[in-house]
């Protein structure tokens, strides 16, 4: 479930970001075929990555706690 917030947390902040994924790949590191396949929930990313592309997008992830 938590990766599943994740990743629309960050489609949506890619999607308003209005840039290109190829180019947010690029500054996170990966490849687009990586993040395209983390996006459509193939793939997961790790951290370091995930942090990179927050970044790239001006974005913060929210990572709720379990209980």
């Amino acid at each position: 479930m938590r990766r599943l917030l994740q990743r629309l947390q960050l489609r949506q902040a890619i999607h308003s970001s209005g840039r290109l994924i190829t180019h947010l790949a690029a500054e996170a590191g990966i490849t687009t075929q990586q993040l395209s396949a983390f996006l459509a929930g193939d793939r997961t990313l790790r951290s370091d990555v995930l942090d990179r592309l927050t970044a790239a997008v001006g974005a913060s992830l929210i990572v709720a706690q379990r209980k």
